[in-house]
């Protein structure tokens, strides 16, 4: 056996042989899984021998546990040796990539490839650890750290193996990331490394634009808002031209010509979006005038661009213009109206909910009032001829009901809401929000049935809804003088949940009663 082994390693170190390293250690493996006698456990063979048994025995699904601590023993004793190291790490990331522990098998390789960077086998650890994450983080409820794994893996791909053959998807998909995670200025130096003339070019050049724009979104000052919204403003415009011109060159398949032709559009209004936000409003509007008819562009798209030239027109006081022209919209095309102002004030009304759950309610029912009313009436008034139970009709009238709510019309807002019950009576959305109404108008014995229902509902979750249900029942029990002995246990069983009580939307309102009850 000890001349065996010396043949092999002469063998292994012969780079005269047609074959890469990888390659050479794959044949001794195979030869000695083949040649090694059963007899011999495999915790008395030398280390190569061992490793190749262990990874034999991963094979097999009953005898994993085995193979796991076969591999860690001799990475106890040989996670020193160039040699046998790499391929240990290796080993042992596939064994838990076999057996679903993803976070376990991109640590293992990824360490491999960090800890022996000239190792052959190196830059496919590393990428392989970065494929499998790149779907992990996507996965509904998975843990942030695997974030933190992902971007590990892809600026280790970035800063020692730039000769993947991949790189450009590595870059791109690290700036995705990096976008995701709020680092705006690493986002687009990361999608700056996409070269030219890769198939991902442009995609790169659009995500630019979208890192600047968030990045603007949440500037700590008007000053550097304005530096950044300039930036947006050239980076969509570069965008736009790389799009057009990939859009004329080489014939492209019909999907890839739908995604260039979003990307030329969509940096328009982001464009546009920005000259708004540096005043310059009379720019703004002449490119965003009819973009919305380019032929291809999708409604979701569309309504974009007819929501931004509404907020240039608004910002002008150019209010009947806009009237104008959604009337003429309507005529065109009542449906794809409608659905352009349904999303439209969706999205306001999303804003507006966004100000209540920071504390801010003034606000939120001034643009309620200002900028969110007059298009969901709007809407309401064209959804009616056009089956107004339908899907269309429910939802123009269920928006339309918010923004009342929102705007203080809590009367009207509330007809709306029954409305929608008659049509829909499982609505959560509609029973809170008529909840809500008959709460404001002092109709607690009517508002409760909702809240409990909601709570009900909602209890598994523990959402939003379910804390606005649980402190909306103890405020009906507290205004209304009734049950007031169960306000403070109750309140003790919620903190058994969250001991901050929903967080800072709901806490102080809790606290109140707390205090006003307290034993």
């Amino acid at each position: 056996m000890t001349e065996a082994l010396r043949v092999y390693r002469l063998y292994l170190q012969n780079d005269l042989l047609p074959l890469t390293a990888s390659q050479r250690e794959d044949v001794v493996a195979d030869r000695w899984r083949a040649i090694t006698p059963q007899s011999i456990p495999i915790a008395d063979l030398p280390a190569e021998m061992a490793l190749a048994q262990a990874e034999r025995l991963t094979a097999d699904a009953g005898r994993q546990a085995e193979a796991m601590a076969l591999l860690e023993g001799l990475l106890a004793r040989h996670g020193h040796s160039e040699e046998l190291a790499p391929r240990l790490l290796l080993a042992l990331g596939n064994l838990h990539a076999l057996r679903g522990e993803t976070d376990r098998a991109c640590t293992m390789w990824l360490d491999a490839a960090r800890r022996f960077p000239l190792d052959s086998r190196a830059p496919a650890a590393a990428e392989r650890a970065a494929a499998l994450l790149s779907a992990a983080v996507l996965e509904p409820g998975a843990a942030p750290a695997l974030d933190e794994l992902y971007e590990r893996a892809l600026t280790l791909i970035i800063e020692r193996f730039p000769q993947s053959a991949a790189f450009d998807r590595w870059a791109y998909e690290r700036g995705l990331l990096l976008i995701r995670r709020a680092r705006f200025d690493e986002a687009a130096d990361s999608l700056a490394l996409v070269a030219a003339g890769s198939a991902l070019h442009v995609d790169a050049a659009f995500q630019v634009v979208q890192a600047r724009w968030k990045q603007a979104a949440a500037a700590p000052t008007p000053e550097e808002q304005r530096a950044l919204l300039s930036q947006v403003r050239a980076a969509a415009d570069r965008a736009s031209d790389l799009a057009d011109r990939a859009r004329q060159g080489a014939p492209q398949e019909a999907a890839r010509l739908a995604d260039l032709l979003y990307y030329r559009v969509a940096a328009q209004v982001r464009a546009a979006q920005a000259q708004r936000g540096l005043g310059e409003y009379e720019a703004a509007l002449q490119r965003l005038e009819r973009l919305e008819e380019t032929p291809g562009v999708e409604d979701a798209l569309a309504a974009e661009i007819v929501d931004a030239r509404i907020s240039v027109l608004e910002a002008l006081g150019r209010t009947d213009r806009i009237e104008n022209d959604l009337r003429e919209l309507t005529q065109r095309s009542p449906q794809r109206a409608l659905g352009f102002i349904t999303r439209i004030v969706s999205a306001r009304l999303a804003e507006a909910q966004h100000l209540v759950d920071s504390g801010d309610e003034a606000a939120a029912s001034s643009m309620a009032r200002e900028r969110i009313e007059p298009l969901s009436r709007l809407g309401h008034s064209i959804a009616q001829p056009l089956s107004a139970s339908g899907e269309n009709g429910l939802a123009a009238t269920l928006a339309h009901a918010d923004a009342l709510r929102l705007a203080g019309e809590h009367l009207s807002a509330l007809a709306a809401y029954e409305q929608v019950l008659v049509w829909r009576e499982t609505s959560a959305e509609a029973v809170l929000g008529r909840s809500e109404c008959l709460f404001q108008l002092d109709r607690w014995a009517d508002a409760l049935p909702g809240y409990q229902r909601l709570a009900d509902a909602s209890a598994a979750a523990h959402s939003a809804t379910f804390w606005l249900a649980e402190l909306r029942i103890l405020q009906v029990f507290d205004r209304a003088r009734r049950n007031t002995d169960r306000i403070h246990p109750r309140i003790g069983r919620l903190r058994l949940i969250d001991p901050q009580l929903g967080g800072p939307r709901f806490r102080p309102h809790f606290a109140v009663l707390e205090d006003r009850y307290a034993p």
